[in-house]
């Protein structure tokens, strides 16, 4: 018969300053959440896509406050 040795469980993490949860979230200063409202992203779209291109695209599921599309610095 094999004999196991139990567990061992590490005491919990105490997290900033022996509190029990982490701190709330800090909000943005002027930041509004508007109902609704999200963010995406998108990969592996042509290097020729416009703003244009997606804001028709995606109108039609709704509103679109802006469109951004980051490009490398050096490839333009």
């Amino acid at each position: 018969m094999r004999r196991y040795s139990p567990p061992y469980r590490s005491p919990p993490r105490r997290g900033y300053g022996g509190r029990g949860r982490s701190p709330p979230p800090r909000k943005a200063y002027g930041a509004r959440k508007e109902q609704g409202s999200c963010s995406l992203l998108l990969r592996n779209i042509p290097l020729s896509v416009r703003p244009e291109d997606l804001r028709a695209s995606f109108e039609r599921f709704g509103p679109v406050r802006d469109v951004y599309i980051p490009k490398d610095y050096y490839s333009g």
